[in-house]
Order: C-alpha cells, then structure tokens, then sequence
C-alpha cells in the first residue's frame, strides 16, 4: 500500500508492538470475507498530552477502497478511545 520510503519507522511500530514496549499503542486489522487483510489501523497516546491520541497509520488495500473499511476503521479506534477515556480515573 505505500511505497519502501514512506515505511520508515513501520518496523519499529511493529516490533514495539509486539515485544510490548510500546505500552498503549494498538493495532485494529480489518480482514475481508476472504480472510485477507483488506486495512489497518495503528494508534498510539500523544506522549506530551493527557487523554490526546494519535492515529499514526491508516490504510485500505485499494481494491477494498469504497466498502466502508476506512470508516469501520476508523469507528473502532474512537469506540475504544472513548471506552479508555470513561474507565480512566479523574475523567
């Protein structure tokens, strides 16, 4: 979905992901009816801020463009923020 030189740091995203030291940053990966991975999410909390996210990736294979991936995508990741938020103490 992107060309080498725009996937500078994805190896980090991941490998921090998976090793879990990226405490708090969250894949979502939509699959189509085939199984396949049709988009991905990647989100992580703004370290410098309080209850401020970043979402760092977003991408749907183009032949699932327009099927509404993007959009559930994007849902999901606001529907768990907005869950993270109300069992956060203070909020």
């Amino acid at each position: 979905m992107f060309p080498p030189e725009d996937l500078t740091g994805f190896d980090e995203m991941l490998d921090g992901y998976f090793d879990g030291s990226l405490t708090g940053h969250e894949w979502v990966v939509a699959e189509d009816a085939a199984g396949a991975v049709a988009g991905a999410a990647y989100y992580a909390p703004e370290p410098f801020a309080d209850r401020v996210w970043n979402l760092y990736f977003l991408a749907v294979r183009p032949d699932s463009h327009r099927a509404g991936i993007g959009h559930a995508l994007v849902a999901h990741v606001e529907q768990a923020l907005r869950s993270a938020v109300t069992r956060s103490p203070g909020c």
